[in-house]
């Protein structure tokens, strides 16, 4: 498949704007020639969420689907076990602590 874009265009840049493009462009997630092809256009460019935040929101997601299983029990026999309950209740109040510490 013949490339897409034909013209070869030189940019010249300082040491300091060389790191710069470099970290701005990993931090989207991006090549340097995307990550210029993207500003070129005045897309806002969002940085990945660092590995911290992605694990924060695996454990809130399980969070999540440990409320739900318990809806749905207490909505099929109309009750919760008491160490589930007891569990759930104190599961986001630590995963809140944690965040809040970690990030502020």
């Amino acid at each position: 498949m013949p490339r897409q874009r034909s013209i070869k265009f030189q940019l010249w840049l300082n040491a300091d704007e060389e790191k710069l493009l470099k970290e701005k462009a990993k931090k989207a997630g991006l090549s340097c020639s995307e990550f210029l092809r993207f500003t070129l256009y005045c897309y806002k460019l969002k940085e990945q969420p660092t590995e911290e935040i992605k694990e924060f929101n695996k454990q809130l997601i399980g969070i999540a689907n440990n409320v739900n299983q318990m809806a749905k029990h207490a909505n099929s026999y109309y009750s919760v076990p008491v160490n589930d309950f007891a569990n759930m209740k104190s599961t986001p109040y630590e995963f809140i602590n944690k965040f809040e510490k970690k990030f502020y």
